[in-house]
Order: structure tokens, then C-alpha cells, then sequence
């Protein structure tokens, strides 16, 4: 498995798998959540992984062809 990132954006595809297409990527993005307050008043955090569509409609827009 490989994860990369560009940002905030990350990437994670599984190079080689024993069964299936090689290198179908997932976007994701990381939200990080606050879970609550410790004994010394900082916040208590973690993050949550997100299905990142954005990339995918961006893919989806042609660019105009032909002159200037």
C-alpha cells in the first residue's frame, strides 16, 4: 500500500494486489476532530479519514481545444 499527499489532500492506492487492478488510487482527506478536554485543559484530538471527491469532478472538466 501506498499513501501520498499533496496538501491536505492524501492519495492511497494498493501497488500491487494479489487480485484486482494494480494502482486504482483513493483520495481522501484527514478532519481532525476534537474528543474532548485532558487534565491539563488542552484539547484531546484525532482525525477522521474523508472520501475526497473534489479531484474526481476536476478530473471530469474537459479543457478547450483548438487556437488561441
Amino acid at each position: 500500500m501506498e499513501v501520498s499527499r499533496d496538501g491536505d489532500r492524501r492519495e492511497w492506492k494498493v501497488a500491487k494486489p494479489k487480485d484486482g487492478q494494480d494502482g486504482h488510487a483513493h483520495l481522501s482527506k484527514l478532519r481532525v476532530e476534537t474528543l474532548g478536554i485532558d487534565a491539563h485543559g488542552d484539547p484531546v484530538t484525532s482525525c477522521v479519514v474523508e472520501r475526497d471527491t473534489t479531484a474526481q469532478t476536476v478530473r471530469a472538466v474537459k479543457l478547450l481545444q483548438g487556437g488561441n
